[in-house]
């Protein structure tokens, strides 16, 4: 009795969950140029970002990531499933990351934004190039997006939904978040 008690304790505990394998076997890469080769745990990787909201590939330096991320957003816009593709890459490899799509992709419509055409002069027209553009990827420097700046909605609604949060941390459920609204729209414009 004792033995099946501890069976079943571990079982429910320590055996029921078990990690879940993707299987890209099925994936054909239509467009990806014959000369390049993706492997099968790429593929694997690829059907993990194709399933699933949010993906870490945790493979080692050199083990194809790059190739993953570009094969997998390619098939999402292949299969409808993703309209714009922005990629942001640290600017010391955006010329790499164009060549490597460039190779497996040749094709590819992308569109790359570095500090040359993001400068403040341009800044509006690249945004509305990307905005109306139909791309298959859009290769951007973090430098470059750290520069896009948010609409003041959306940082109205933030401080809203902040406020909120410190209502009811303070408060309870019996909160009043009308007074903290009121302040948090009224502090952001006079900024």
């Amino acid at each position: 009795d004792i033995a099946e008690k501890i069976e079943k304790f571990y079982n429910l505990k320590y055996g029921s969950n078990v990690t879940r394998y993707f299987d890209g076997s099925f994936i054909k890469f239509k467009d990806l140029n014959p000369k390049v080769t993706i492997y099968d745990y790429q593929k694997n990787a690829v059907a993990k970002i194709l399933f699933t909201p949010n993906v870490l590939l945790a493979h080692d330096v050199g083990s194809g990531k790059t190739y993953e991320m570009i094969a997998a957003g390619h098939e999402l816009k292949r299969l409808g499933l993703a309209h714009k593709l922005l990629y942001v890459v640290p600017n010391t490899i955006l010329n790499q990351w164009k060549t490597i799509y460039h190779e497996m992709y040749p094709n590819a419509n992308i569109f790359v934004v570095s500090n040359r055409n993001f400068n403040p002069a341009k800044r509006e027209e690249t945004l509305k190039t990307i905005k109306d553009g139909d791309f298959d990827g859009i290769l951007m420097t973090y430098s470059c997006f750290d520069m896009i700046t948010m609409s003041p909605d959306y940082y109205i609604q933030k401080f809203q939904e902040e406020g909120e949060q410190l209502s009811k941390a303070l408060y309870g459920k019996r909160s009043d978040t009308t007074l903290v609204k009121a302040r948090h729209t009224a502090h952001f414009k006079t900024k």
